[in-house]
Parts: structure tokens; C-alpha cells; sequence
């Protein structure tokens, strides 16, 4: 007997919509893409990649978005449009969850940040009086990175994960900005 395909998936089935599950399952694929382009960069004396989970993550992927927007200047409305339009998403779903885009530890509370450098990295961005594409594209990977780290070491709030679509959409059309090509990895 597959306990899986015979108590598992019918009991999702009934707890969380298709499209819910279809989301998460695209983040975790997602974000495997995502870490394996963005996140590591150096190579050992074995000439194995070595991650990079420092606290310049994110400085490394802005600064490759900003060379690849840069290098081809036709690229930079769609980007720049792109990332307006998944930032105001998040900021309407922060909205709807009362949490206060413009107030960082508000911010903070809601994604579980209680690293110092996490917190700070989302002081520094959301004290500034206007953000700029940069910006809110910064603040978008913090947040991926916080949901990625809450869904797999945080807090399982499995019963809200229904309501939590719009989120992943988020973060899963911010990983996609940062790969650059996610058909090379599907073979």
C-alpha cells in the first residue's frame, strides 16, 4: 500500500486548493533554480561550488540584475515595470494582513525576522523616503528569502497556507526575474 498516494494527497487534496499546492510546489522548484544561479558563486580547491550564504547575498544578485539591465538597455522598462508590479502586490497583500509596508518592524514581525542583520537590511531600505526599482527588488528578495526560510525552518503555520497564494506568487515571480533561464535547468 503508497500511504502517500492513498492518505496523503487526498488528505491536501482536502485541506488545500489545487492551485495553493500547484504554487508551493512551483516555489520549491523555484527557489531550487534560484539558489543554484544566485546563490553560489566561488569554487573550492576541488572546483566544487561553494554557497554563498553571507550576508551579501542579495548585494550579489542587485548588483547582477542592475549589469544585466545595464548591459542591455531595452531590458530596463520591463524590468523596472515588472518589479513595480510585484512590489505593489505585496504591498496590497501586506495591506490586506494589516502590516504596514513603511514601517519595518512591522515588516519584520510579520515575516519572523529576528536576525540582526535581516532587520537592519530591512530598516535600511524601508527608511528611505522614496524607493527606487532597486530598492523595492532589494526588499523583494528579502522577503523570498524569509519565506523560503520560514516554509522549510520557521514556524509551520500549515492551516494559512490557502491565503498565502498571493505571497508565493510573489516570491515565485521575484526568483524568476533573478534566473536567468529557467529552461536550461528543466531538461
Amino acid at each position: 500500500m503508497n500511504k502517500y498516494d492513498n492518505e496523503v494527497r487526498p488528505l491536501f487534496a482536502e485541506k488545500y486548493d489545487k492551485d495553493t499546492r500547484e504554487i508551493i510546489c512551483d516555489f520549491s522548484i523555484l527557489w531550487n533554480i534560484y539558489e543554484s544561479e544566485c546563490f553560489y558563486d566561488d569554487v573550492d580547491e576541488n572546483n566544487r561550488r561553494v554557497p554563498i550564504f553571507s550576508e551579501i547575498k542579495h548585494e550579489r544578485i542587485l548588483d547582477f540584475i542592475n549589469n544585466k539591465i545595464n548591459n542591455n538597455p531595452s531590458l530596463k522598462h520591463t524590468y523596472i515595470e515588472e518589479i513595480n508590479f510585484i512590489y505593489e502586490k505585496l504591498v496590497r497583500y501586506l495591506e490586506k494582513n494589516i502590516v504596514y509596508i513603511n514601517n519595518y518592524k512591522s515588516v519584520c514581525d510579520y515575516f519572523h525576522i529576528t536576525d540582526p542583520h535581516g532587520i537592519k537590511e530591512v530598516r535600511e531600505i524601508i527608511k528611505r523616503e522614496e524607493l527606487d526599482y532597486f530598492d523595492k527588488f532589494h526588499l523583494l528578495l528579502v522577503i523570498t528569502f524569509r519565506v523560503r526560510n520560514n516554509m522549510f525552518h520557521g514556524t509551520k503555520e500549515t492551516n494559512s497556507l490557502n491565503s498565502e497564494k498571493d505571497l508565493f506568487l510573489i516570491c515565485n515571480n521575484t526568483m524568476l526575474l533573478a534566473i536567468n533561464d529557467v529552461k536550461k535547468y528543466i531538461r
